[in-house]
Parts: C-alpha cells; sequence; structure tokens
C-alpha cells in the first residue's frame, strides 16, 4: 500500500511542476540580479535557460513512456546564461518578464493544490 501512496505522490507530473517552481524562483532571482545591476559598467544581461528541456520532458510524459519522463524530468536543470543578444538592461522591461513569471508561478501553484485536493478527496474516500 506505501508503494502506491508513493507512487502517486511521486508521479511524472507532479515532479514536472515542481522542477518547473524551481526554475520559476531562479528566473525571478536573475530578472532581480538584472535590475539590481542595471548600471553597472560592463554587466552582461542575464537570462534562465529552461522551455527546452521542459518540453522535451512535456513530450515524454504525453507520450505515456513514464521511463522515458522519469529520463527526462531527472535531468531537467534550469541554467543562468548571459543574454546571446548582449542588450544593456532594460529595466521596465525586467519588471514586465517578472511579471508574467510571477503569473506562471502561481498558475503552477494552482495547478499542483488541485492535485493535492484531489488526492485528499481520494483519501478520504469522496468525504469532506
Amino acid at each position: 500500500m506505501s508503494g502506491e501512496i508513493s507512487g502517486i505522490l511521486n508521479n511524472p507530473t507532479t515532479e514536472l511542476v515542481l522542477r518547473a517552481l524551481d526554475a520559476g524562483v531562479l528566473r525571478h532571482a536573475v530578472h532581480a540580479a538584472n535590475i539590481a545591476n542595471a548600471s553597472v559598467e560592463g554587466y552582461h544581461v542575464l537570462q534562465v535557460s529552461f522551455e527546452d528541456q521542459l518540453a522535451a520532458a512535456r513530450t515524454a510524459l504525453l507520450g505515456r513512456d513514464d521511463a522515458a519522463a522519469r529520463r527526462a524530468i531527472d535531468s531537467l536543470e534550469a541554467q543562468v546564461r548571459p543574454d546571446p543578444t548582449d542588450r544593456p538592461v532594460q529595466a521596465d522591461r525586467e519588471v514586465a518578464l517578472m511579471m508574467e513569471n510571477a503569473v506562471r508561478y502561481e498558475a503552477l501553484l494552482a495547478a499542483l493544490g488541485k492535485s493535492g485536493a484531489l488526492i485528499r478527496l481520494a483519501i478520504r474516500e469522496g468525504r469532506n
């Protein structure tokens, strides 16, 4: 029985959401660093690279191949890189990107909360 519960709580979809939440935290920190260093001579704008890896993991997950999905999710790691355009920091753009990131983060939290609510409902056998 405990293996069944563990499988419910540690499913690939939940792992994918948790990794995306981690990337969101990192992305927020990177935007804050960009804003904080806007006036520093020679500062290079940073960005977070994660979406391509996320798309590959999502594809594996949708393919219903749990082993492939686990491998893809286990290899997910958001990376901080210099922006290839080498543009100067644009504070208004960074703030807009932070707001977009916050909306995505809240959506991921809501999805995780709904998943938790379904698990609680199942544990209670449909009773409130």
